[in-house]
């Protein structure tokens, strides 16, 4: 990923998404509802000296900063990840980090709803359920971890109903990708 200057680089987030706009503001409001509450978890978490889920919610959120353009919490999330994987934390990283997550929520908080995008035309509703099967069976076919957030987006986005989304989301979570593309074929 590249990174620009501003917080959230649109563009990538764009192209990972083929352009559709209205499911990239769909899943940087996603982020911004799951992470806005950051510096609390994180912190009690740390307190509790649970480094193990620190972890694991720093790295979902590098993860998902990553691949959604959200240069600022992707570059800040790095360092407190590799601190917490070594069962450190430095109090100045996740200052920085929160301020991060403050700044990008606010910049999500401030984006056009979905109906300024026109999100319900036909051709974008089409455009944004191929998009989102196509990104999911790249993923899969990548290997690459694929946070909840991310998987109810790209569900929601292709309308899968609710036996699909439960066989599709079992299917990753036992790491089981061929049976996940199984499902995600018969819904192309």
């Amino acid at each position: 990923m590249t990174t620009t200057n501003e917080p959230i680089n649109f563009e990538f987030g764009l192209k990972q998404l083929n352009g559709n706009e209205a499911l990239l503001h769909r899943l940087l409001r996603k982020f911004a509802d799951e992470y806005r509450d950051i510096a609390q978890r994180l912190t009690a978490l740390l307190n509790q000296q649970d480094f193990a889920g620190a972890e694991i919610l720093v790295h979902t959120l590098k993860g998902v900063s990553g691949n959604l353009g959200c240069n600022a919490v992707f570059d800040a999330s790095k360092s407190v990840n590799n601190q917490i994987k070594a069962a450190e934390s430095s109090e100045e990283d996740l200052t920085f980090l929160f301020e991060q997550v403050r700044q990008t929520v606010a910049i999500i908080d401030a984006l056009p709803t979905d109906s300024a995008i026109d999100s319900t035309s036909p051709a974008s509703v089409g455009t944004g359920r191929k998009t989102a099967i196509k990104a999911l069976s790249q993923a899969l076919t990548n290997h690459e971890f694929v946070s909840s957030e991310k998987l109810n987006g790209w569900l929601d986005a292709m309308e899968a109903t609710p036996m699909q989304r439960q066989q599709i989301t079992e299917a990753i979570d036992e790491l089981d990708y061929d049976a996940a593309q199984q499902v995600l074929s018969s819904l192309d």
